[in-house]
């Protein structure tokens, strides 16, 4: 996290990468899918990439030895 204010206006129907909290769509429910199956499950809205999705995600990235930023982007 940047620490950063202002936070980045949510894009909706995302199809591609870099995915990040408040962005919406089909790529958001496939990530949620793929957490899942990687058994990082998280009790957010499928539909959103929320506060769980972003933990969920970091703890994926650390498990991995990646940045954990919680932005999914192509080492992710």
């Amino acid at each position: 996290m940047s620490g950063n204010a202002a936070s980045p206006t949510p894009r909706t129907e995302s199809s591609g990468l870099p995915l990040r909290r408040g962005d919406t769509g089909p790529a958001v429910r496939d990530l949620h899918r793929r957490l899942g199956v990687a058994g990082f499950r998280e009790t957010g809205d499928a539909d959103r990439f929320d506060d769980h999705t972003e933990k969920a995600l970091r703890e994926f990235q650390a498990s991995r030895r990646l940045v954990d930023d919680g932005i999914c982007a192509r080492q992710t």
